[in-house]
């Protein structure tokens, strides 16, 4: 495939032998959304009924926006829970049990990474 952009892509290009394109997209995404993520991270429903552990989401959510290693796709798979979640009582085709916790007001995540 190289051979054949040859003359069409320029040769530093050509050259490159690795792509940092997917590595920092997470991060960008973390970074873009960052006020929305505060916002579900105050009364998270994840942790009120008990799939996720609040703090340690909190710190993970952090630790990712500072550049820390973590598990990327674990992380935006407890995001998406979260809002599939909020998403699915939304729509009242589940209620929250009267078993769960009630929220607490949250401390504000940091805003500096």
């Amino acid at each position: 495939m190289r051979r054949s952009l040859v003359g069409i892509v320029p040769r530093e290009i050509l050259a490159r032998r690795t792509k940092q394109i997917g590595a920092r997209t997470p991060l960008l995404m973390l970074e873009k959304h960052w006020d929305e993520l505060q916002s579900i991270c105050r009364l998270p429903l994840c942790s009120s009924l008990g799939y996720v552990h609040e703090t340690e989401l909190l710190k993970t959510i952090c630790d990712a926006r500072a550049g820390k290693m973590v598990s990327l796709v674990r992380l935006l798979w407890t995001i998406s829970l979260e809002y599939w979640l909020r998403d699915v009582v939304a729509r009242g085709l589940v209620e929250v049990p009267a078993f769960c916790p009630p929220a607490t007001p949250r401390q504000e995540l940091p805003v500096s990474a």
